[in-house]
């Protein structure tokens, strides 16, 4: 078995990019759901959203969390940094 047949895991900051891009949108996301779309276990999503919520990205609710909007430079037109990013690839 070599390295290529592997899966390699995401860093926690690609991890929580990923999470407020769901989250921004669908505004509301299930721990379940991201649980699953990521491959990471609920436990880790809600740890993730936790630090999300402490930086006032996300509220926490029962179960999900909702999106609050962000003025974060990384997160801000995310599409049209995915579509250069793209193009640079």
């Amino acid at each position: 078995m070599g390295l290529d047949s592997i899966p390699l895991q995401k860093s926690v900051y690609q991890r929580r990019q990923s999470i407020l891009k769901e989250l921004a949108l669908h505004n509301y996301r299930d721990v379940s759901v991201l649980a699953q779309k990521l491959g990471v276990s609920e436990h880790t999503i809600r740890r993730d959203l936790k630090v999300m919520e402490d930086g006032e990205l996300v509220q926490r609710t029962w179960g999900g969390a909702i999106f609050l909007g962000t003025q974060d430079p990384y997160v801000s037109n995310l599409a049209a940094k995915e579509r250069i990013a793209k193009v640079a690839a």
